[in-house]
């Protein structure tokens, strides 16, 4: 899709993808080139540097309101912007190394990658398994030398366990709501060798357009707010609180955040993207020529110091984990897998782990199965769009004709409660346990003991939250890279029984769970004999 929206001239790849890339690519009009050819084995005659400030310098998919992702262009004034801004407001140079731990298809990710390389910085590429396991990405982080760290919020909570923060001279957070349970955990960190900042921007106005240091002082001067502020706006970057009459919002009232200056992209690439609902309007509030502002579907406030605090979305988008996500491009992509109704929901007051929901009807003559369709759904979606899949006989209505959410939830929680045993043939109740665990916390009432977690949506963040249930269930202390290491309950289960040492964990009370740990003990003993 990226392929055919954009005008493609070249393609660059490796061995590996290069027969991929050619099968998609139009041959008449793109050349596909392996970087790690020779010169002379790459045909390079047609290469040519055309580029001004105007021209494109990147184009990233972000999720569109009409269910189909939108190209979003960003030209090399876009980025120049950003760049001298962020040189100077986060003093980058050679003195800083970062070990990757974002997506490089994430604008923050990429975000990361040009500040380091335009401004003699070192960057190490992690290895998959060292970004999912926090002591391995915290002994990357030993090993490289790195002071600077790009991430999530979310994934932050993650690493911090396993991270010692004294390591960092800069923490750059971004993607996502910032907690005051977070600024807590990071509160002893604070000082003026190490810096934190709390970024925000959508793609289309160029990645960062507000920022807004941590200080020990937060707490106190922000303590109506429900989480840490965005910040004030870049330079050369607008920022408006807007009513729905476009008039700015007075500090304390809420409105919708429209952005403006020099980081706005010039629109969505295909004409039917510009048609359809387009968010870029003239600003009437700047002046100059041809000035535009985005309209970002972001509900906000001023504070009394000109901070913004973020509130939440005003349309069906929702961000996981750092990605923007349309709950229709959702919807579809499970229709497409086989369902016949399907309303996808976002409730992050559950408390689960994953709080993306599709509930959804099966076609009345077809004869699905549950596992297939989930397949089929992890074939379309990435593991952080791929939401708990809850079959119902017919979806509730309200009195207005429109899906009942409350009664859908509460349909929820009964399936979860309800849901059968793992399977009749597990061997031991470890087993069994921790497989109820998984089909909880991925929202997957059929998974089975040797079912892959991670092919059901099992992430770093996840796996944290399994580690807390199968300690507080079991007593016992669960080495997360086991976790990581053995990819089905079963395996997990016969790690954690033939493991060398028992190991309490500690309970609420502060004391192991003797009831649990005796009886772990013996299925452990019986275990041992039956492989003596």
């Amino acid at each position: 899709m990226a392929i055919a929206s954009c005008p493609l001239r070249h393609v660059f790849t490796i061995a590996a993808f290069k027969h991929k890339a050619e099968t998609i690519a139009p041959p008449e009009s793109v050349t596909v080139l392996d970087v790690e050819e020779e010169p002379a084995e790459n045909d390079i005659s047609g290469v040519q540097h055309t580029s001004d400030s105007e021209s494109r310098a990147y184009v990233i998919f972000t999720s569109g309101s009409t269910g189909s992702p939108k190209g979003v262009p960003i030209s090399h004034a876009n980025l120049a912007q950003l760049l001298a801004w962020q040189e100077h407001a986060f003093e980058l140079g050679p003195h800083y190394a970062s070990v990757q731990i974002l997506p490089v298809g994430f604008d923050f990710g990429f975000e990361e990658i040009l500040n380091q390389l335009c401004f003699g910085g070192r960057i190490h590429f992690a290895e998959p398994e060292d970004t999912l396991i926090p002591s391995r990405y915290a002994q990357r982080v030993t090993e490289y030398g790195a002071n600077l760290l790009y991430v999530t919020p979310s994934h932050l909570e993650v690493l911090l366990p396993a991270l010692n923060l004294e390591a960092f001279r800069m923490i750059l957070v971004g993607g996502e709501k910032f907690s005051w349970k977070l600024w807590d955990h990071l509160a002893s960190s604070f000082s003026p060798q190490r810096r934190i900042f709390n970024g925000y921007g959508p793609t289309e106005t160029t990645i960062t357009s507000t920022s807004h240091r941590l200080a020990s002082s937060d707490r106190e001067t922000y303590s109506i707010a429900a989480s840490l502020p965005i910040g004030t706006p870049c330079s050369d970057t607008r920022i408006y609180i807007l009513d729905v009459a476009r008039n700015p919002s007075p500090p304390g009232v809420v409105g919708e955040i429209y952005i403006g200056g020099a980081g706005v992209s010039e629109g969505y690439l295909d004409s039917a993207s510009r048609e359809q609902g387009s968010r870029f309007e003239p600003d009437p509030f700047d002046d100059r020529p041809h000035a535009r502002m985005f309209r970002t579907g972001d509900i906000a406030r001023f504070l009394e110091d000109g901070a913004i605090e973020y509130l939440g979305r005003s349309d069906q988008q929702v961000k996981v984990n750092g990605f923007r996500i349309e709950l229709e491009e959702i919807a579809q992509a499970v229709r497409h897998a086989g369902a016949d109704q399907v309303v996808v929901d976002y409730d992050q007051s559950s408390g689960r782990t994953n709080p993306l929901v599709a509930y959804i009807t099966l076609p009345t003559q077809a004869d699905t199965d549950l596992r297939q369709l989930h397949q089929a759904v992890a074939t379309r979606l990435p593991i952080y769009m791929r939401p708990h899949l809850i079959v119902l006989d017919e979806l509730p209505l309200t009195t207005n004709a429109k899906h009942d959410l409350g009664a859908l939830r509460e349909r929820y929680f009964s399936n979860l409660i309800e849901s059968p045993s793992a399977s009749p043939d597990s061997d031991t109740a470890v087993e069994e346990g921790i497989c109820r665990i998984w089909q909880h916390l991925l929202g997957v009432p059929f998974l089975k003991p040797q079912d892959d977690i991670f092919e059901y949506g099992a992430s770093s963040i996840v796996i944290l939250q399994a580690r807390t249930d199968i300690e507080e269930r079991t007593g016992l202390a669960v080495d997360l890279s086991s976790l990581f290491e053995h990819r089905t309950s079963e395996a997990q289960a016969r790690h954690l029984l033939h493991s060398s040492f028992l190991h309490p964990s500690p309970s609420a009370s502060g004391l192991p769970s003797r009831r649990n740990s005796r009886a772990f003990l013996r299925m452990r003993q019986r275990a041992a004999a039956r492989s003596a």
